[in-house]
């Protein structure tokens, strides 16, 4: 049985990356970025820890987490809702800068 992986696209600029999670019952031990992370729940449902904040994170849900925020992840398989489909952008603080978003 194969299963989905997250997968890593660095995209063409110079601290940007997009990554698509999809593994079902991935979980993701307490981690940080020093990127801006922005993502959007495609399909299906995780549950999220942000600042020891629970987080239930449903398709059609955007996230934003800042750098160097501690956060854990967990893909659920909520059964209508279909596995995990989930992409995040990642943008480091200078490439923000230098395309002049704060």
């Amino acid at each position: 049985m194969a299963l989905g992986r997250s997968s890593v696209q660095r995209i063409g600029a110079d601290g940007l990356a997009q990554v698509w999670h999809s593994q079902r019952e991935q979980e993701w031990v307490p981690h940080w970025h020093p990127e801006w992370s922005f993502g959007a729940a495609v399909r299906g449902c995780c549950q999220c820890s942000l600042g020891g904040q629970v987080v239930n994170v449903r398709a059609g849900d955007l996230v934003l987490i800042p750098p160097h925020a501690v956060h854990t992840g967990a893909v659920r398989d909520s059964g209508k809702l279909g596995p995990l489909h989930m992409v995040m952008l990642y943008a480091s603080p200078a490439w923000l800068h230098r395309h002049g978003l704060r």
